[in-house]
């Protein structure tokens, strides 16, 4: 049942998307997302990590889908400050990251973007990220 806590991974199996946030512990996540990876069905599903230091690809090449992997940060109070940080890594596609924006966005929530992140620091009085380059920007890199 959405939104319902479970330690039941088997659970998930018919997700398309999965939040996880376990522990701020680099190797349980990358076991969460290991187990997630071999339940959840649908190939295409998106993995997000609430993590706020850990970098993103580091957990996705726990998975066979590193593209479709992708950092959720939520800001607290999450119930007062409605903004949501997208994260994604070198790995992560244009499309993984516009369909967890839908999604933010479809939640009443603002989704940033570390191209976006300055402003946001600025009014958060400093926060630490990983480090990766704007989405409209990858492919000039490749």
């Amino acid at each position: 049942m959405p939104g319902t806590d479970t330690t039941d991974l088997g659970t998930f199996a018919d997700r398309h998307l999965v939040v996880e946030a376990v522990a701020e512990d680099e190797q349980a996540k990358a076991a969460v997302f290991g187990m997630l990876d071999d339940v959840v069905e649908d190939r295409e599903a998106v993995f997000a990590s609430n993590t706020s230091s850990i970098p993103i690809m580091r957990i996705a090449m726990a998975t066979r889908r590193p593209h479709r992997v992708v950092g959720v940060h939520l800001f607290n109070p999450v119930p007062a400050l409605r903004l949501v940080e997208l994260i994604p890594s070198l790995c992560t596609d244009a499309d993984t990251t516009q369909r967890v924006e839908e999604f933010v966005t479809s939640n009443s929530a603002a989704a940033t973007t570390p191209s976006m992140f300055p402003q946001v620091e600025m009014l958060m009085g400093g926060v630490s990220v990983e480090k990766t380059p704007p989405i409209g920007r990858r492919d000039d890199r490749i």
